[in-house]
């Protein structure tokens, strides 16, 4: 038979668990935004430095152009 001092005891003992899971809980959910956080980083890193790669595959080209015009107004 239980007395009343398991019964607190119990109760003690699930108040605790309800808080150690809702602490759980809430670090796993810290965790989980960081980890969103910094997959948006380094995919918005990504997206630059591929635009940043187009840009930079892009000037050559233009002074390769420029150096052709050039080249042909100054043979003429």
């Amino acid at each position: 038979m239980r007395t009343v001092g398991d019964a607190v005891f119990i109760e003690a003992l699930v108040e605790g668990m309800g808080q150690l899971l809702h602490f759980v809980f809430q670090a796993l959910a810290r965790e989980l935004v960081q980890f969103v956080r910094q997959g948006q980083v380094c995919q918005a890193r990504q997206q630059h430095h591929q635009s940043g790669a187009h840009q930079a595959d892009r000037q050559p080209q233009a002074h390769r152009q420029a150096a052709g015009l050039h080249g042909r107004a100054s043979s003429t």
